[in-house]
């Protein structure tokens, strides 16, 4: 039953991922991401995952709480919190990491793919704290890209709401870029 539950957490973060490059404002960008976020920590959880994915989706729904506050604020996230949360995904990630491989050393095809989760996050990272939409998408479409390789490999339902975020992503730059180009040229004239 819990599979089936993690799985339906899975299409749910499929949806809402595929919105996350398509809203207008950093901040709807940010509250859809923090969803994300959660349902994917659920969906790796509930399907029995237990490696650094799980950890790192925890970390990464507390993070995007943060930079929403920042977001609303109009204010910029300290030195300090960036760097608690670098830490806090290379210590949780590397736990889950160990503890995926059975705290095994030695460089294995399990290894790179519990790296996959790492990866992900300090592109996450960047995604958060970056202030513009256009380098948002960016990031946006580097994170999804590496977590869309992981469900994959790992068989999470999630991989559907990733592949298609890479879609929607270079699909909302291309639009926006096209409406961003128009305003320049209007101002121009």
């Amino acid at each position: 039953m819990s599979y089936f539950i993690g799985q339906v957490c899975g299409v749910l973060a499929t949806i809402a991922c595929i919105l996350v490059p398509l809203w207008k404002t950093k901040f709807m960008m940010l509250l859809d991401a923090m969803v994300v976020n959660l349902l994917m920590c659920l969906n790796y959880i509930l399907i029995g995952q237990s490696g650094a994915a799980v950890f790192v989706s925890g970390v990464a729904t507390i993070q995007t709480v943060f930079s929403l506050f920042h977001t609303h604020r109009g204010s910029e996230a300290a030195r300090v919190e960036k760097g608690v949360f670098l830490v806090l995904y290379l210590l949780f990630g590397v736990y889950g990491l160990l503890q995926a491989t059975g705290y095994m050393p030695g460089w294995n095809f399990k290894t790179f793919v519990e790296l996959m989760p790492i990866i992900g996050s300090m592109l996450n990272m960047c995604f958060v704290y970056v202030r513009s939409e256009r380098q948002s998408r960016r990031f946006l479409l580097l994170t999804d890209g590496v977590w869309a390789l992981y469900s994959a490999i790992t068989g999470a339902t999630a991989f559907f709401g990733q592949f298609f975020t890479v879609l929607t992503t270079v699909a909302a730059m291309y639009r926006y870029r096209n409406q961003a180009d128009t305003v320049v040229k209007k101002v121009m004239n």
